[in-house]
């Protein structure tokens, strides 16, 4: 009987490990998933392919989950403009995005080989949203530039994040079940530039498609998953 105690606790350590591995929300989590966006112009013709992995996933000291993805951006033309990692966070079932994320794959380029820094607030997105919620803005610099010298500095701010809708959205990945969000990205280098959009994300996956429309409402860009491979 002297052991049993001891089991309960193995069990209950085991869960709380356990735990601390998993994230309820709008990423994909897992070592060795892969994932493939497509970006089409408003004619719809195709623009950029981005290829990422995520390479590492792991705990962090101060409770959050981390994973490590590897993103590869290849033109219309194939060749590769951009290369790099990003990492996606994840704390109490609730996704942090640093603010380059919110850029795309076009924005980033204007980073490309650069040195960057990200002063401000992070993007967060909670688990089990549902249509009628608000979430708060975000504002952050973006400085990039080379040996210590900026060469960029480009200020962002998420403005207007609506949940609107749950919406099922099909790719050449798959069908998914979505949550919708509306918001604004506000940039300002050299000008002040603001773009409405609307993003699609599925529970366990992430963003399967963006969308974003010129001043008179019409699409500029669209941007989805068209590939998805899950992890080991």
């Amino acid at each position: 009987m002297k052991s049993f105690p001891v089991f309960l606790l193995a069990i209950s350590f085991s869960t709380i490990l356990t735990a601390q591995n998993k994230c309820q929300g709008y990423f994909a989590f897992d070592s060795g998933v892969a994932m493939e966006y497509t970006t089409y112009d408003k004619k719809g013709a195709l623009q950029l392919v981005s290829a990422q992995k995520v390479i590492k996933v792991e705990n962090t000291a101060d409770g959050i989950l981390e994973a490590l993805v590897e993103t590869k951006t290849t033109d219309k033309n194939g060749k590769t403009p951009i290369e790099g990692q990003f990492r996606m966070r994840c704390k109490d079932n609730t996704l942090i995005m640093d603010m380059t994320s919110m850029l795309g794959p076009q924005g980033a380029g204007a980073f490309a080989n650069l040195e960057v820094s990200v002063t401000g607030d992070d993007l967060q997105l909670p688990s089990n949203l549902t249509p009628g919620q608000t979430l708060p803005d975000a504002t952050a610099q973006i400085k990039a530039g080379t040996g210590g010298v900026a060469l960029i500095t480009m200020n962002v701010t998420i403005r207007d994040r609506k949940v609107v809708a749950k919406e099922t959205i099909q790719t050449t990945a798959g069908s998914f079940e979505c949550i919708k969000m509306t918001y604004i990205a506000e940039t300002k280098m050299l000008g002040t530039k603001a773009i409405e959009t609307a993003v699609w994300y599925a529970d366990g996956v992430g963003m399967i498609r963006q969308e974003s429309y010129d001043k008179k409402g019409a699409l500029d860009s669209k941007m989805e998953l068209t590939k998805f491979k899950k992890g080991d």
